[in-house]
């Protein structure tokens, strides 16, 4: 088995048995997110996110195992749906292939990201009927694997991973590490040209930017799926006049096929800084070196972060504080969404046993919910569980298999913000059984008509409990406490508990 894979893949979950880190090492605010620094087998890395779109649309992670660490982002757009997906999936589609071959390399890399393009095909032919706009959800994918000493990169569409190389001259310079596949690019557009010959409107000049038939920067993107698959077609009337193809196509206009490139890590290697575009919209790369390089490593991801936010607030001529005052409707017109994470690299560390392992870890960045998918093994059954916990602690979804059989965990996140508190569980429930009612081509109704006998070919038992979390009154001495209660589910009794036996 693997070293990694030993402790990590062999409990495939997304907790991992990690400690999972949500908040912020500072003040809370609500449109930044950060982890000031924490250590992997061989070195410490830290993470900072800024929300420009809401829902975001960026999303990341990093997974820390023995002697390996794992680093993704997720650059959405079209919405957050094949961000969030890859964010859930690609990690666990890598551990999967890599247990089967017991290696990682360019071949397992490659097959993991195909499997979670397959996953986001059948994300899009279950959800597209009621959700028209999701074949036009798509995201960049940036993953970058420290394992046994070798760097593997691999990349679709234009965020970046950059080296901080010592030079010849004992000078630490910027070392690009990946290609961006972005039709402003002149080699990209050449390429769409000589492999569309006969459309000349593959690439199109649209409000100066160059984009594939005019849409699109991206040349390779995981989703897209309405200019991958012609079953997935973007309707005029749905297109929001950006999504819409006068033609149907009849092959792929925008590919999943990731580049990979891959190197042995030297003493000269000495971190690596991986973002999406938001962050290069506004520093080159040897800029963001040599912030790395000026500064101390805690809360390093946080101060590139800060760089690129001033220079955007410079470029749109208002001070930073007046950009960081923003709310949300107007922070899309002066910044994208950006995600930033540096590694740093001991090479003393990396290649010897360490005596004190690191804590196995697993952050997501700018995650909205705590998400457990914990499978306990009592003598061979498996009692699965889902717990979301809710942006700055506002709400949790717990919630059995059967609902998670059909809504995501954003979905359901989604689902809560946007109704009354009241009856809010039954909403979830509803949501799930018309859904399960779609996948069947039932109507809602007629699956609310079937007897018992026959709706477990529909749909399996379902509970959900949503727990509303007011923070005023977390901590207060109430004068009105509440009455003591004990619910069960599906039982029409309510009784008085007994939890004023403890303390």
């Amino acid at each position: 088995m693997l070293p990694w894979l030993s402790s990590v893949a062999s409990c495939l979950n997304p907790l991992w048995r990690h400690r999972v880190v949500v908040s912020s090492d500072d003040e809370e605010q609500p449109f930044r997110w950060y982890k000031n620094l924490e250590r992997h087998s061989f070195g410490e890395f830290s993470c900072a996110v800024a929300k420009a779109n809401d829902p975001i649309e960026d999303h990341s992670q990093v997974e820390v195992g023995h002697n390996a660490i794992f680093v993704g982002v997720y650059d959405g757009h079209g919405g957050y749906d094949v961000s969030h997906y890859t964010r859930e999936n690609l990690f666990n589609n890598l551990m999967t292939r890599a247990e089967y071959s017991k290696n990682i390399d360019e071949q397992v890399i490659s097959e993991a990201v195909g499997n979670t393009e397959s996953g986001i095909v059948n994300l899009v032919e279950n959800n597209v009927a009621e959700n028209p706009l999701i074949a036009a959800a798509g995201s960049c994918c940036l993953m970058g694997v420290i394992w046994q000493g070798r760097l593997y990169i691999a990349n679709l569409g234009d965020s970046r991973a950059v080296l901080g190389r010592r030079s010849g001259c004992n000078r630490i310079v910027a070392l690009q590490l990946n290609e961006e596949h972005n039709a402003s690019r002149k080699k990209i557009r050449k390429h769409l040209k000589l492999e569309h010959a006969n459309d000349s409107q593959i690439v199109a000049l649209q409000n100066g930017t160059w984009r594939v038939k005019g849409i699109i920067q991206v040349s390779k993107a995981l989703g897209d799926e309405y200019l991958k698959d012609p079953r997935f077609p973007v309707a005029r009337e749905h297109a929001n006049g950006k999504f819409f193809l006068p033609h149907p196509i009849t092959r792929p206009l925008v590919t999943s096929d990731p580049s990979i490139t891959s190197r042995i890590l030297d003493p000269n290697d000495r971190f690596l800084i991986f973002a999406s575009d938001g962050l290069w919209e506004h520093l080159t790369n040897q800029q963001a070196v040599d912030i790395v390089l000026r500064n101390p490593r805690r809360g390093i991801a946080k101060k590139l972060l800060k760089a690129a936010l001033k220079k955007a607030a410079i470029k749109r001529n208002m001070k930073y504080r007046t950009l960081l005052g923003l709310e949300i409707a107007g922070r899309r017109n002066v910044h994208d969404d950006i995600t930033v994470i540096v590694v740093f690299i001991d090479h003393h560390l990396l290649h010897q046993n360490q005596s004190d392992p690191v804590p196995l870890l697993s952050i997501k960045g700018f995650v909205n919910e705590l998400v457990g998918n914990i499978r306990h093994n009592l003598n061979g059954v498996y009692l699965v569980t889902f717990v979301i916990l809710g942006f700055l602690a506002r709400f949790l979804i717990f919630a059995s298999d059967g609902l998670w059989d059909y809504l995501t965990n954003q979905q359901a996140e989604d689902i809560v913000l946007r109704n009354p508190r009241q009856g809010i569980a039954k909403k979830l429930l509803k949501a799930a059984l018309k859904k399960a009612a779609n996948k069947r081509n039932m109507k809602y109704r007629t699956l609310l008509g079937i007897q018992i006998a026959g709706r477990r070919n529909v749909h399996d038992d379902i509970t959900v409990i949503v727990v509303f979390i007011d923070h005023h009154l977390l901590h207060q001495n109430q004068s009105d406490p509440v009455p003591l209660l004990s619910i069960k589910g599906f039982v029409n009794d309510v009784a008085e508990s007994t939890f004023n036996r403890i303390g």
